[in-house]
């Protein structure tokens, strides 16, 4: 079994100190990656969705966005970190719920479960995507893309280990490679580049325009490879496991 790092379950954790917004700025941006990808589910228009959940929730903002977009649609969060859960507490409905608890702690099914920026923080994240995987009939995956030139010549990779507790590391093939063989089937997939995302170092304030430019002119796998992003997966579990 996987388990889970302790920066995150206590009250004014470590995570928090580093993140005190959780991210939340982000989340306009991943709901509507998120309904790309829903909208690419086969059959989509005849698909019955009825329940959603989303494992590692944070502030609960994602959830908040797709349940303005999807009507008739309940949503359960999970997350094991108290900080985050409480900045949920002001969005529940009576379509979208939240619970500071271990999602493997739970048993419902899902038509789809969104794992966000989410399994790169789990010790054994392998065992973790394997027990998950019976409890959705589709998943839908963000994962930062910090293995590229940029982030490693800057140390990228150790300060997210400190400031976001990451204990794996990834690009593109990588991710994909880890998704299948712990039993997913590759739906499709797109870069997530967030050029129109707020800048909160100086560092990102200053490439934000020259990398914007650099995009245009250079084949996207190789932007990636140079300065990064993150990988928005959809995927079902695999029928042979």
């Amino acid at each position: 079994m996987y388990n889970s790092q302790n920066i995150y379950n206590q009250e004014d954790s470590r995570y928090k100190l580093f993140n005190p917004s959780w991210h939340e700025e982000e989340s306009p941006y991943k709901a509507e990656q998120i309904m790309r990808l829903i909208r690419k589910i086969p059959l989509y228009q005849n698909f019955q969705l009825t329940k959603i959940a989303e494992v590692g929730c944070g502030a609960g903002e994602i959830l908040n966005q797709l349940h303005i977009k999807l009507s008739g649609v309940f949503f359960d969060g999970f997350d094991i970190a108290p900080d985050a859960i409480e900045m949920c507490c002001n969005k529940k409905t009576d379509r979208l719920s939240f619970y500071c608890t271990d999602f493997l702690e739970t048993t419902d099914y899902y038509e789809i479960i969104l794992l966000i920026d989410v399994f790169e923080h789990i010790d054994n994240c392998f065992d973790f995507l394997r027990c998950i995987r019976n409890r959705g009939q589709y998943f839908i995956f963000n994962i930062p893309l910090v293995i590229n030139v940029f982030d490693i010549l800057r140390n990228f990779p150790s300060l997210n280990y400190k400031r976001l507790g990451h204990k794996h590391f990834f690009q593109k093939e990588t991710a994909l490679y880890t998704l299948k063989d712990c039993g997913y089937n590759i739906l499709t997939w797109h870069y997530g580049l967030a050029f129109g995302l707020p800048a909160k170092r100086f560092y990102n304030r200053l490439t934000t325009l020259p990398k914007s430019l650099l995009y245009l002119i250079l084949n996207t796998d190789f932007y990636v490879r140079l300065f990064g992003g993150s990988l928005f997966v959809l995927a079902t579990p695999s029928a042979a496991e």
